[in-house]
């Protein structure tokens, strides 16, 4: 049982970063583009100079962002330990996905177990000054408390540090 798990979940990542190679490559996607001014959680982040955005930790020690998908403003955790964007249900509903009409065909290890979702791409994520284009993402089957800004986000930055209480988003 938990080696068909582990296969799945390698299989998943492999098809996952060949999707994500395949579309940077076909869309002719160049790296994240300046966005006007426009709110990113003006308590907790800060431009530090050009290209570089400064995120400081919430109270718990988390790094909370606000950021422009589609239609809405949604409240992400940047979670570098996530491999991908992973959206609630109730996040993915807002920004237009059908939710219930998504095919939850994807299975991840996560810290609570193995969690079903379904694969999406989103257009366009747009944190502060950084929009970031056509980025692979999951919509979670069951709720979540907040949606997840993982590493298929961030690794199309130029870079990313923490430092103390400070994440250093650059691009």
């Amino acid at each position: 049982m938990l080696g068909s798990v582990v296969r799945n979940i390698c299989i998943l990542v492999a098809v996952m970063a060949v999707a994500a190679i395949a579309l940077r490559e076909n869309s002719g996607e160049s790296p994240p583009v300046p966005k006007p001014a426009g709110p990113a959680m003006p308590d907790r982040t800060a431009t530090a100079s050009a290209n570089e955005l400064v995120v400081r930790a919430d109270g718990n020690g988390h790094f909370l962002v606000s950021a422009t998908v589609g239609p809405r403003d949604i409240e992400f955790m940047v979670d570098t330990g996530a491999s991908m964007v992973a959206l609630s249900p109730q996040d993915a509903e807002a920004i237009g996905f059908f939710v219930h009409q998504l095919d939850y065909s994807g299975k991840a290890e996560t810290a609570n177990g193995v969690a079903r979702f379904a694969p999406v791409v989103i257009e366009e994520i747009a944190v502060g000054d950084i929009v970031v284009r056509n980025v692979p993402a999951a919509v979670v089957e069951t709720p979540m408390r907040r949606s997840l800004l993982g590493m298929t986000f961030l690794r199309k930055l130029a870079g990313f540090e923490v430092r103390g209480d400070r994440l250093i988003l650059r691009w």
